[in-house]
């Protein structure tokens, strides 16, 4: 685990109408282990956008309530977290598979 990733958080708050504004926040940086595993491009709103599928393994106890509504940060890319998975049910790791989040 040699890459530092943002754990961020969803929070709904309000603006100066009363409108809903969901804010991203920092929950704290953590070590990880990134393996890139695919990649595709898809057409929407007239443009091409690039989209990754990408697995990171971090320490269970770094991030134990860490869910699918959040998001992780990794060289200036946030990526929607699709599951979160303690694959030997040991609560060491977690492994967490990801897709790049839409700008």
């Amino acid at each position: 685990m040699d890459q530092r990733v943002t754990l961020l958080e969803k929070v709904a708050t309000r603006d100066a109408l009363g409108g809903e504004v969901i804010v991203w926040t920092d929950r704290g940086d953590v070590w990880a282990e990134v393996t890139p595993l695919s990649g595709r491009e898809y057409f929407a709103a007239q443009q091409v956008n690039p989209e990754y599928s990408t697995r990171f393994r971090i320490y269970f106890d770094a991030a134990p309530t860490l869910t699918n509504a959040w998001r992780l940060e990794w060289r200036e890319t946030q990526y929607d977290i699709i599951d979160v998975l303690d694959l030997q049910a040991q609560m060491r790791t977690l492994e967490i598979m990801t897709r790049t989040a839409p700008n």
